[in-house]
């Protein structure tokens, strides 16, 4: 659907092209899939929405109980802070999760990639993670 969104953009308005789409800010749904459906991995990152993340997908993915008694702040703080935060703050979620193994993946995967789920160019955490 949204590959199909995407190209009706350009025939219902002649003046944009898709790769003139630089950044793509979206929920859990969206994925590098539909960059390469449209043609524009090169030209156009993709980035996890914060309110979508903050407000649907985490707390949806995590629980209630989980997420809005212990790692919304951490979360938070990890796409909010400095690699400090991101650091520290990952270390702490890992240990509320370590029993859950697909939580413990899930956040696992949030950590690994990066550009992702933080909403801003992250060029520290990038070169840490891939060093």
């Amino acid at each position: 659907m949204y590959t199909w969104l995407f190209r009706q953009l350009e025939i219902f308005e002649p003046q944009y092209g898709l790769n003139q789409t630089r950044f793509l800010f979206a929920d859990s749904l969206v994925t590098d899939t539909l960059l390469v459906k449209l043609g524009i991995t090169e030209s156009c990152t993709l980035r996890g929405d914060y309110y979508h993340l903050l407000n649907e997908d985490w707390p949806q993915f995590f629980g209630d109980h989980l997420w809005f008694g212990q790692l919304q702040p951490l979360l938070e703080k990890m796409i909010t802070g400095d690699v400090n935060d991101w650091e520290n703050c990952y270390v702490q979620a890992r240990r509320i999760v370590h029993c859950n193994n697909n939580h413990y993946e899930y956040l696992e995967g949030i950590y690994k990639n990066p550009f992702v789920s933080v909403t801003f160019t992250r060029s520290d955490i990038w070169e840490k993670n891939n060093t």
